[in-house]
């Protein structure tokens, strides 16, 4: 039997039985984690020996460096070979550069390609992001509680990935899509959808006309609520009573729900998991494995 466990008002952890055999793990970084006033991450790396504050964005197609941050570091723009990027809400991206002599929390590499965002699409303080086209070379620990985002080399052990804690866990196994974004079937209110975990996403986003179609949503139901016009078009609200995943059960959920044609959501992709709700985890990721494991964020 599942036992629930509060880690906060907004999320429950239906937890399932632990692995006997815990796994060793071999760190390759801890990097210290500042948090934007969003509520979403972002640390720091070096580039040609100049610091740059990154974006952690799981939900990203590939990492970025804004407009400003490249004229800084003297980078020569190229057009991108695959033609165009969009962006959620839209957002053409058409050049990248490449970046000599990065550092991120120990690790270094001689080269790295990187996306040109423009300065309006991210925080004035923030220099750029860090996707899944470095993120998944590694396992990633994102320690809310003690501000590291830990990285792991990949492992093969199929046993407890949970290192930092005896405390109740769940699982979560996950696909990877062709843009390194990891996908899962979540549960609202009975229906099911297509979830991407983005990190990225300072709030949980729903796509309006999948909820209309689910919920049987007309425009004149008074329980979903108008809240505006904003940078990805009109946005809703509704009184949804529980999210669940794996073994994770979330609350009355606060969902913003935007229209596709605002949002370009790609695939099968409905739903964003974003860091409102994952910001009271502590979760493992093991990219090789498609293997997602969450604590509360507090439990060490």
């Amino acid at each position: 039997m599942q036992r629930v466990f509060t880690i906060a008002a907004l999320v429950s952890l239906l937890v399932t039985p632990a692995r006997s055999e815990p796994c060793q793990l071999h760190q390759a970084a801890a990097i210290d984690m500042d948090i934007e006033g969003s509520g979403r991450l972002v640390v720091p790396m070096a580039i040609s020996g100049q610091p740059v504050k990154l974006l952690v964005d799981t939900g990203g197609y590939a990492s970025m460096l804004t407009d400003s941050t490249v004229d800084r570091l003297g980078l020569q723009r190229e057009p991108i070979r695959a033609g165009i990027v969009r962006m959620f809400g839209g957002e053409r991206i058409m050049k990248s550069v490449t970046a000599h002599e990065i550092l991120l929390g120990g690790l270094r590499a001689t080269t790295l390609n990187f996306l040109v965002l423009p300065d309006h699409d991210i925080s004035p303080d923030t220099n750029g992001s860090l996707a899944p086209d470095i993120l998944r070379g590694y396992d990633v620990d994102f320690d809310f509680a003690n501000a590291k985002l830990n990285l792991f080399a990949p492992t093969t052990c199929s046993g407890n990935l949970v290192y930092w804690t005896d405390a109740p866990s769940a699982e979560v196994p996950f696909s990877i899509d062709d843009s390194g974004h990891i996908r899962f079937d979540v549960t609202l209110d009975g229906a099911t959808f297509d979830a991407t975990l983005d990190t990225g996403a300072s709030d949980s986003v729903l796509d309006l006309e999948a909820a209309r179609h689910a919920f049987h949503l007309e425009d004149g139901n008074p329980a979903l609520k108008n809240m505006g016009e904003g940078r990805y078009g009109t946005s809703y609200s509704y009184p949804f009573r529980a999210l669940t995943f794996g073994g994770i059960a979330v609350n009355n959920p606060n969902l913003r729900l935007l229209s596709r044609s605002d949002t370009h959501l790609g695939g099968s992709t409905r739903l964003l998991l974003g860091i409102d709700i994952i910001r009271h985890l502590h979760m493992y990721v093991a990219y090789r494995q498609k293997r997602l494991v969450v604590t509360a964020a507090s439990a060490h």
